[in-house]
């Protein structure tokens, strides 16, 4: 499997662990606010980080990292070639690191094949109504939530505020469709230019917050 990106060193991606983070090529949604639109359509001429690369660095920095995080674009596009390399990156550092994927959520049954080899996932949900940007339904997204929480993985639903997605007429809603999540993450969308819609302000994610909270989820904003 070749990658589109990998950054060496991350302190973020994976929850107070040291990191090397992969980027995969394509993706079947085309969000508004996706500071990696350059992934969303596939080309070979983007791929170009091999497996053999990425197998060399965590050669050298083994003693280092302690996690590997695939992220994208979407990974699960790429369900046969990420579950091969999963399973050699399993097997050539004897479980030695820790993986974590990123994922939109929309193909449930190929996460479900995969989770064996997973520490970690965290799963966005993006709207009440993904017809915007996706063909997906939103009970894809519950389905892999469910599945994550029927195999006890540690996992977190990830929720970008971005105003035309998440409106605040839906906060309510969107908290009752949540019910049961192990763990919210509510973060602010960056706008990349100006000419993109005006962030919610810190007290309407704060109230967005306080409606998961008073449900009794643990929540964090990010």
């Amino acid at each position: 499997m070749n990658f589109a990106g990998m950054i060496k060193t991350s302190m973020v991606d994976y929850p107070k662990k040291v990191a090397t983070t992969l980027f995969s090529c394509g993706c079947n949604f085309n969000c508004s606010y996706c500071h990696n639109q350059d992934l969303i359509e596939y080309s070979s001429e983007k791929c170009i980080v091999s497996e053999e690369e990425v197998f060399e660095h965590l050669d050298k920095r083994k003693k280092i990292i302690d996690a590997v995080v695939i992220s994208g674009g979407e990974p699960l596009i790429w369900n046969k070639d990420l579950g091969e390399f999963l399973k050699k990156l399993r097997h050539r550092y004897n479980d030695s690191f820790l993986i974590k994927l990123d994922t939109n959520g929309s193909f449930p049954e190929r996460l479900e094949e995969i989770i064996d080899y997973l520490d970690f996932v965290a799963v966005d949900f993006k709207s009440l109504d993904y017809s915007e940007f996706s063909n997906v339904k939103t009970d894809k997204i519950k389905e892999s939530i469910d599945i994550l929480e029927k195999n006890r993985l540690d996992y977190e639903v990830r929720i970008t505020m971005y105003p035309d997605y998440v409106k605040e007429v839906d906060f309510e809603s969107i908290s009752e469709e949540l019910m049961g999540v192990k763990k919210i993450v509510v973060q602010q969308y960056r706008r990349m230019d100006i000419k993109m819609i005006e962030p919610y302000s810190d007290l309407v994610l704060e109230k967005f917050t306080t409606i998961f909270s008073k449900r009794g989820i643990k929540v964090e904003l990010r």
